[in-house]
């Protein structure tokens, strides 16, 4: 029998070469498709913690809040009781106040919280409690996230 694709001389070389092709660029977009998902996979996660960031700084303004309450009810009342321009100045006071959390060792400046927002909004007599508005940022890593919350405190 006489095959006429064996009888050329040279062929096995272009065919390697097409397959040796073929497997760098199918090698390529697989490392090309990896890094794009762990580059997503990365802005993700940061976004989360940047997120709950934000969400442990609302808490921390809701602690803040119910200890002041117990402690210090005068300034609750002064709150729902002062005029606008008295509010602004004890708004801006307390948020002042709120302590910001600072990564330690090489993840200095990393990670922060801060209070944004912080005001009363009304006093619900049926309810027997005071409705606050209170926004908060977080940030990691240059990423960041923003909650705002309604609290309800009672009297």
């Amino acid at each position: 029998m006489n095959y006429p694709l064996c009888d050329k001389k040279g062929i096995n070389i272009p065919v390697l070469l097409a397959v040796v092709i073929c497997l760098v660029c199918y090698m390529t977009s697989f490392a090309w498709s990896m890094a794009r998902a762990r580059s997503s996979f990365q802005k993700t996660l940061n976004n989360r913690k940047a997120y709950y960031m934000a969400r442990s700084g609302a808490e921390h303004l809701i602690f803040k809040l119910k200890i002041m309450k117990q402690s210090c009810p005068e300034s609750i009342n002064s709150l729902v009781s002062g005029t606008e321009e008295e509010r602004a100045v004890l708004n801006k006071a307390f948020m002042e106040d709120i302590l910001v959390p600072f990564g330690q060792g090489n993840d200095r400046c990393l990670y922060e919280y801060r209070a944004t927002d912080f005001s009363f909004k009304s006093d619900s007599r049926d309810k027997n409690g005071l409705i606050f508005q209170l926004t908060t940022e977080g940030k990691y890593s240059g990423y960041k996230s923003s909650v705002t919350r309604l609290v309800q405190l009672s009297r």
